[in-house]
């Protein structure tokens, strides 16, 4: 689970339950972590990033730039690529009230 700005990101590798997801809980505010982590995942599933592209309906260059932490990227299309991977996204305040 990555807290990105206020959102948290968790991407299920393994099986957890609530405590040990808040253990594993990262902080991060830039768009290359998100990449890096879309990148860790997509590794991790032996997809390339043609494949990837190709299971979201998405270009290449959107994979390569996404990964590469391109700012200007379209939340919609993130979106695509972390529910193909199996990446939630949760949203929280700061304080961890919602």
């Amino acid at each position: 689970m990555f807290l990105i700005g206020n959102f948290l990101l968790f991407f299920p590798l393994n099986r957890y339950n609530d405590t040990e997801r808040e253990q594993d809980m990262k902080q991060f505010t830039d768009t290359k972590a998100i990449g890096e982590i879309i990148k860790q995942v997509r590794k991790t599933q032996g997809l390339t990033q043609e494949q990837l592209a190709a299971a979201c309906g998405l270009g290449r260059r959107f994979i390569v730039e996404l990964e590469g932490g391109k700012a200007t990227t379209h939340v919609g299309k993130v979106m695509q690529v972390l529910s193909t991977l199996g990446i939630s996204l949760h949203a929280t305040d700061r304080k961890g009230d919602l």
